[in-house]
């Protein structure tokens, strides 16, 4: 994604890095309960959201975790939510550190 904006278009990017960080912040979170309560209509619904902002600023395999998810969600069957509600955090922290990083430049 980086290359495809450009360097004179940092300051676009960055913005996009820190809204999909500050707005995933909050539907991770809204996933996170949804998995715990066995919602799988609503895992299915945030986890679309989420794959395609996810894919649209690069964070590749963050995006086909929300797609299984939104799989999962759509089958009616939440197989391992402990472990995914894990994998969610630790990879979600991943992106944030990278923009964080990318942000002081």
């Amino acid at each position: 994604m980086i290359d495809l904006f450009g360097a004179e278009d940092r300051g676009l990017f960055t913005q996009m890095l820190v809204s999909f960080v500050e707005e995933g912040e909050v539907e991770i979170g809204n996933l996170q309960s949804a998995l715990r309560s066995g919602n799988a209509s609503e895992v299915a619904h945030i986890s679309h959201k989420l794959k395609s902002s996810s894919r649209t600023v690069g964070a590749l395999p963050l995006g086909d975790l929300f797609e299984e998810l939104e799989r999962q969600g759509r089958g009616g069957s939440l197989s391992d939510a402990d472990g995914n509600i894990a994998k969610l955090g630790s990879m979600f922290a991943e992106v944030s550190t990278f923009v964080d990083e990318y942000k002081a430049g």
